[in-house]
């Protein structure tokens, strides 16, 4: 029983991981400049001096793609009880 409500609680989390990357990479995606104001000021247009990006736009394709769909992905596993893949992907994710 504790295993179950703990691969649950894996499960939910990592959805909520995945629901963050998504809306962060449709904020980079929809104001890839920062200029219109919709974009968080937690991610300023100066930090794209320190990455070899001009925008933020594919950063944001990458946070929608790789971390939105690797979260997704060990998200489901976990609710169908596959605990070895869903760890294994939540590693992957972690060094990603």
């Amino acid at each position: 029983m504790k295993r179950k409500s703990c691969m649950n609680l894996y499960g939910i989390f990592k959805l909520f991981l995945a629901l963050g990357a998504f809306i962060t990479g449709l904020l980079m995606i929809f104001d890839p400049n920062g200029l219109s104001g919709i974009f968080p000021h937690e991610f300023p247009y100066e930090w794209l001096s320190k990455v070899p990006f001009n925008s933020w736009l594919i950063p944001g394709i990458f946070s929608i793609l790789i971390f939105r769909f690797g979260n997704t992905t060990a998200a489901v596993n976990s609710f169908k009880k596959r605990k070895n893949s869903s760890g294994i992907i939540g590693i992957i994710q972690k060094f990603s």
